[in-house]
């Protein structure tokens, strides 16, 4: 999380994407999205999209865009310069969509790099991250609706659906749109390196507590 935070506001603020959308292991959901958003009909040059090979999946496929190899397309510089983060986070597994959700990495990235979240996993994320305080932009995106889905391959589809108008909005016109958001991303960004540093307080008493308590049993 400290290395996306570190990265210059020049590189943030200079809208090059409509959107990306990386992926790890190619579970089905995820697949699924995959090829949806393959099917569209939009410029390649306007979103960035990757899902890493698995042997133990016979489904698997690559698609990336900007940069060859599973590993480099989850460096940082394929997160910069675009607008929405879709994204597919780890809980986009085989359980149903009702399943308890929790919020990884994935989620904070989009949050350090002020972009705007749309995220494909189960119901509850979003209202996870709204709780935490995040501004979850749900005056953009209809995430209750996303939640109505019952399946993978319906919340694939309706996802398309709402980031195709943004597919039509110029460069220029995506950068006014960021401009105008950004004093809310900037909130997201400084709440998430809140949490980071919170978080990496209470792990440095947890360690020390657990190093504690093993030598004292020596």
């Amino acid at each position: 999380h400290q290395h996306y935070v570190a990265q210059s506001f020049e590189k943030i603020n200079e809208i090059k994407k409509t959107f990306v959308c990386l992926m790890r292991r190619p579970h089905n959901p995820r697949i699924v999205l995959a090829e949806y958003i393959q099917q569209q009909s939009w410029n390649k040059n306007y979103f960035m999209l990757s899902l890493g090979t698995d042997s133990r999946h016979a489904k698997s496929i690559f698609v990336d865009d900007l940069v060859d190899g599973e590993v480099k397309c989850h460096d940082v510089s394929c997160m910069l310069g675009s607008l929405i983060n879709l994204i597919a986070e780890t809980s986009s597994d085989e359980a149903p969509l009702k399943y308890n959700s929790f919020l990884t990495e994935k989620t904070f990235k989009c949050f350090a790099l002020k972009q705007i979240p749309l995220w494909y996993g189960h119901d509850e994320l979003w209202k996870t991250a709204k709780s935490l305080g995040f501004d979850v932009f749900d005056d953009i995106f209809d995430h209750q609706a996303l939640s109505t889905c019952d399946s993978w391959t319906d919340k694939a589809s309706l996802i398309c659906e709402m980031i195709d108008p943004w597919m039509l909005l110029s460069m220029s016109q995506l950068q006014d749109r960021y401009c105008q958001l950004e004093p809310r991303l900037n909130r997201n960004r400084d709440l998430s390196n809140q949490f980071y540093l919170s978080n990496k307080r209470n792990l440095s008493k947890q360690i020390k507590r657990w190093h504690d308590l093993v030598t004292a049993d020596h």
